[in-house]
Formats: structure tokens, sequence, C-alpha cells
């Protein structure tokens, strides 16, 4: 069965209160509030079917529901806490689908704190899971920003013994394994196994690399910053910010990089 012949529902997961960024959910950014970017791109995907926000705010659900999601209920006050998991809120929106009549193959989630996520991508971890029939969901990654390898605990004496493992202490950048972190922005399970495992990462879930850039997720007012300056400039993709990093200007006779 190819995935036109099958049947995706969108869940948008969106909890009032966040307290990085403040409402970054439906913050303004670059003129659209943030939940809005991925609403529109889920209803371009033509795999999509059917898309359903889950949200304990009724400001949250108002903003969806003039973007164009439905949102036909507010979450249990028990699935909105600082404490409750993501993949409760979403196994209860599937079990409102199923009471409602509904029936699908495969459910998507989409974060809505990846505004920079492009139709195209969310298309490509559709294609990568029809094509291996062996594999049940599929999740993003992106190549880490800063090696995991130059990282630590503080010690109590703060001193920086053992820092790092001596094998990698003298290589240069280029020598150090890259090493992947995952992203929200791709995240798709075939129904019934993410009913029965309760989350989309396992032994049977295939990584989709994507792009750095296009995968960063709103967690701090850092990162609002950053995917602020990113959608004014027009770049989803690490290519483009290459570009305008090591273009050649020519100012005044000078040239600058």
């Amino acid at each position: 069965m190819t995935m036109v012949s099958r049947t995706c529902l969108g869940v948008i997961t969106a909890r009032g209160g966040s307290k990085g960024v403040l409402d970054k959910n439906i913050r303004p950014l670059h003129g659209r509030p943030v939940i809005d970017y991925t609403i529109q791109v889920a209803r371009a995907c033509p795999h999509i079917n059917r898309l359903i926000l889950t949200t304990d705010s009724a400001e949250i659900q108002a903003v969806a529901l003039r973007s164009g999601a439905e949102a036909p209920f507010l979450r249990p006050v028990e699935l909105s806490t600082d404490t409750a998991k993501q993949e409760d809120a979403i196994l209860h929106t599937m079990e409102w689908v199923e009471k409602q009549g509904g029936k699908f193959d495969y459910l998507c989630l989409l974060e809505p704190t990846t505004p920079l996520r492009q139709v195209a991508t969310l298309n490509r971890g559709f294609e990568l899971l029809a094509s291996r029939p062996e594999t049940d969901a599929v999740f993003s990654i992106a190549e880490c920003d800063f090696s995991p390898v130059f990282c630590s605990t503080l010690r109590a004496d703060g001193l920086m013994k053992d820092w790092m493992d001596e094998k990698y202490k003298w290589l240069n950048r280029q020598e150090i394994p890259a090493y992947y972190q995952l992203t929200p922005l791709v995240t798709i399970s075939k129904w019934q196994v993410f009913k029965e495992k309760q989350t989309f990462l396992h032994e049977t879930t295939a990584a989709l690399v994507v792009d750095g850039v296009e995968g960063r997720d709103i967690d701090s007012p850092l990162e609002f910053f950053l995917i602020e300056r990113l959608l004014e400039k027009g770049f989803h993709h690490s290519s483009q910010l290459n570009d305008y990093v090591n273009q050649v200007q020519t100012v005044t006779g000078s040239r600058h990089f």
C-alpha cells in the first residue's frame, strides 16, 4: 500500500503557560503567531488528511482555529501540568478521534516550535516510511551545532581533570565524529504502533537526517531571536545561511567577507 492510499492524522501539541519563552506557541514571530507556521505547512502536506490541535489554553485554541486547524476540545488539566508527558496528550487525542468514528493509518506529531519546517521535508518523512516496510516510525535528527565530545559535567573541585576522552583531545574539529540530535521537525508513526509503544522513538524507528537550520526548535529566548532573524532573511536552510555569510561584498572599494 502506498502513502497515497493511507490516511494520516496530524496532531499539534501546544500547551499553554510556557516559561522559557512566554506564550511561545502564539507569540508573534515575523508577523505571524508561531503556531500558524506549523498549521499552514500541515495543511499543505498531501499526506495529512486531518489536523487537530490539543491544548489546555482557550487562547491558543482560538488562534489555531483562525489559522485553519481543528481544535474541538481543551485538554484535561492532568495532561497539562509541567510534569505531564506529551505522549499522554497525543494518546488522549487519538482516543477522542476513535470515539468520534475516526480511523487513520498514521499519526504525525507537529510540534509548533519548529516554524522553519518545510512541506518538502515533511513529505520526505512520509516517503521514507513508505519505502521501508520494516520501519514503523520516522524521527528527524540534525547534526549537532556543538559536539558533545567537548562537553562534561563540572567536578566539585572545579578542576577539568578527565574533562574529555583522551582519544579526542588532540584531534582537529574536522576529525571529530559527527553527532546528531533529535529535532521534532518530522515525527511520524504507524497509528497502532504508537498506541502500543506510546513513543515515536523505538527499535523500528528510522532516522531522517534534516538540515540544522530548518530543524531549529524554539526552546529559549536565544532560539526565538535566531529563528526570527532567519525568517526576516527568508532563510530555511544552511545553504542559504552559508551563501549569505560567505558572500563577498564590495563597499566603497573594499572587499568585505
